[in-house]
């Protein structure tokens, strides 16, 4: 889970094994836009999502394996979602957390 700036939470899976990120947000008809945003150092690169429509919701997926590096990496690399809405948009931090 991440939490946003507002204080609600949206669900991120990643399956490292897969590079593969995907997020749940939580009124997805409302989401014009989805991406992570990582930063290491002064380097600052964008990671844009795509929209899935699935049987019963819509998720946004990326599979990257230089997001899913930097993901690994820890501590050193800054990652931020962002999910722009007709709302506005939200950001939070995304943490990997090794299972």
């Amino acid at each position: 889970m991440v939490e946003l700036s507002d204080g609600s939470e949206v669900e991120v899976l990643f399956a490292d094994d897969l590079d593969l990120f995907t997020v749940f947000a939580n009124d997805p008809d409302k989401v014009s836009k989805v991406e992570m945003i990582t930063k290491i150092g002064d380097d600052e690169k964008s990671y844009e999502f795509e929209k899935t429509v699935t049987f019963d919701s819509s998720v946004f997926g990326l599979t990257d394996p230089e997001l899913s590096t930097a993901a690994k990496m820890g501590e050193g690399v800054d990652i931020e979602l962002v999910i722009t809405s007709e709302d506005g948009e939200l950001t939070g931090r995304f943490e990997h957390h090794a299972h």
